[in-house]
């Protein structure tokens, strides 16, 4: 398996100190997924409207 999909699949939430999710993505280690997220944001909101 290569470094980004060992990196994609071992990727998780952080939990806080009673064991619950926090919001939002550690902002650590996810250079790769960061790009690939960027790479596919078009396509992960949908066509844009404009007037």
């Amino acid at each position: 398996m290569s470094e980004y999909g060992s990196r994609v699949l071992h990727y998780e939430l952080e939990k806080d100190a009673n064991g619950n999710w926090k919001d939002g993505f550690p902002d650590k280690d996810n250079h790769s997924i960061d790009a690939v997220r960027y790479a596919l944001e078009s396509e992960i909101r949908g066509p844009a409207i404009s007037f």
